[in-house]
C-alpha cells in the first residue's frame, strides 16, 4: 500500500513538469496566448532589449488560465513583437513580467508587483472555481521548479534555482536570495519569483555588472595604463 501511494505522488510530481516544455512543443492554442503575452509585455515593459517567454509558470487547462514569466532577451527590441528562438533569455535582466491569461482575457504586469499578481491569480480561480491543487505559497502552482528523483523503493524531490524545498519536501517554495548578503547587490536586492535582480536609489544607475551602482553624473569610460604599469582590481587607478 506505502509503495503504491508513493508512486501515486511520484506521477502526481511528474505531472507537474510541464513548465520545461519548449515553444516549439506547444499546442498552437498555447503558443498563441503566449504570442499575445509577448506582444503586450513589450509594449507595456519593452525598452532597449527584446522580452521573451521564459517559462511557463502555471497552466490550469480545466479553468482556461495560462501563467506566464517573461524577461529580456540577448536581442534588441523589434515591431512586432514576437516569438524569438535566437534570443537567449537573462535571467537577471529586468524588467521581469508576469502575465496571466483568464478565459481570453490577458493582464501583465511586473514581476515585482507581488500582490497585485496574486489578487489576479486568486480573481481568476475563483472565478473559475477551481478546486483542489498542489499550490505554491500566494496561489502559484508548482509547474516548473520541481522534478521528482526516483530512487530504490521510494523518490525525492529537487528544485529548480531560485526555488528550495519546502519542510513537507513535497513542493518547492520561493528562495529569498535577498537574504544573503543583500544577493551581491550594491544598494537594493529585490526579490522576485524564482529570481531576484538589483536596483540603486535615486541618483544612481546599475552597472554592467548588474550589481553595482554608479552614479549618473559620473564618467563612464574604458581606462588604460601606461606601459609599465597595469590596472588595479578597482579598474579605477594603474599600478
Amino acid at each position: 500500500m506505502r509503495g503504491l501511494l508513493l508512486l501515486l505522488n511520484a506521477l502526481v510530481l511528474l505531472e507537474s513538469t510541464e513548465g520545461h516544455r519548449e515553444y516549439d512543443q506547444l499546442s498552437q492554442h498555447e503558443k498563441d496566448i503566449i504570442d499575445k503575452a509577448i506582444q503586450l509585455a513589450n509594449e507595456k515593459y519593452g525598452k532597449s532589449k527584446h522580452i521573451d517567454i521564459a517559462f511557463i509558470l502555471e497552466a490550469n487547462y480545466d479553468r482556461r488560465m495560462l501563467h506566464v514569466i517573461l524577461k529580456p532577451t540577448s536581442c534588441d527590441k523589434t515591431t512586432p513583437s514576437v516569438h524569438r528562438e535566437d534570443c537567449k533569455i537573462q535571467d537577471k535582466a529586468i524588467p521581469q513580467v508576469s502575465c496571466v491569461d483568464c478565459r481570453g482575457s490577458m493582464s501583465c504586469l511586473l514581476l515585482r508587483e507581488t500582490s497585485k499578481i496574486k489578487q489576479t491569480v486568486s480573481e481568476c480561480l475563483k472565478r473559475n472555481h477551481l478546486g483542489e491543487g498542489h499550490l505554491l505559497d500566494g496561489g502559484y502552482k508548482d509547474v516548473r521548479e520541481m522534478t521528482c528523483v526516483n530512487t530504490l523503493g521510494s523518490y525525492h524531490c529537487n528544485c529548480s534555482e531560485g526555488f528550495q524545498i519546502h519542510a513537507d519536501a513535497h513542493k518547492c517554495i520561493d528562495k529569498d536570495e535577498c537574504e544573503e548578503l543583500n544577493g551581491g547587490c550594491q544598494q537594493t536586492c529585490v526579490n522576485t519569483l524564482g529570481s531576484y535582480y538589483c536596483e540603486c536609489r535615486e541618483g544612481f544607475h546599475i552597472h554592467a555588472d548588474a550589481r553595482t551602482c554608479v552614479g549618473k553624473d559620473e564618467c563612464e569610460c574604458h581606462c588604460e595604463c601606461n606601459k609599465g604599469f597595469r590596472m588595479h582590481s578597482d579598474t579605477r587607478i594603474c599600478v
